[in-house]
């Protein structure tokens, strides 16, 4: 910035400053205060062409994601994510401890008015219902093998008298004389894998 002759008195100076933020100040001021004033508008074009720009534009695509990774291999850059995960990670868990905290009052009301509006709205119910049977069954195709051998392992373990002792007992003593024996068991097991195998494959 050029700087006023050396004859100019400081006090001179002061007043054409006060002067130009005064100014400054009431431009603001209109600007933020008129919806239709014409910066707006400008503004607006300029940021909607930008955001066509860098969705569309391929030479802007990768300048940004050039300057992406530059931004992120800086050691600085990398201390201060990692600190400010390890906050935040804390932090939630620390809130998640105390049943007075905000975090974990917002989350139940959360839940509890989700639960609500499962309950009492059947589109958002058949909605959810949707993308959780399209999770299962992306999940499903993509780890089919891992879970049929977590279901064989897990059949494979089960002891067969203490299954039926385990069953028995849940069906309740007025039922004992439903003996489930350990052939009755393992055919049992051996029809759930079956089950299993042929619903994934």
């Amino acid at each position: 910035m050029q700087s006023s002759p050396w004859w100019v008195p400081k006090a001179v100076d002061q007043a054409v400053l006060d002067r130009a933020i005064t100014v400054a100040n009431r431009f603001i001021a209109d600007v933020a205060g008129r919806r239709d004033h014409p910066l707006r508008h400008h503004i607006d074009r300029v940021a909607a062409d930008m955001v066509v720009r860098l969705r569309e534009d391929p030479v802007l695509l990768a300048r940004g994601e050039d300057l992406k990774r530059d931004i992120l291999a800086q050691d600085a850059v990398q201390t201060y994510l990692t600190g400010l995960w390890e906050g935040t990670k804390q932090s939630i868990l620390t809130q998640a401890d105390d049943p007075a905290s905000g975090l974990r009052r917002r989350v139940e009301s959360s839940i509890a008015g989700m639960a609500r509006s499962l309950r009492t709205d059947p589109e958002l119910r058949a909605r959810v219902e949707e993308w959780l049977e399209r999770i299962a069954g992306e999940l499903v195709d993509r780890f089919q093998d891992e879970f049929s051998e977590l279901v064989k392992a897990t059949v494979d373990r089960w002891d067969a008298t203490e299954t039926g002792e385990q069953l028995e007992m849940l069906l309740g003593r007025d039922l004992q004389f439903v003996r489930i024996n350990g052939t009755v068991v393992g055919g049992l097991a051996g029809l759930a894998i079956y089950s299993v195998a042929r619903l994934i494959a």
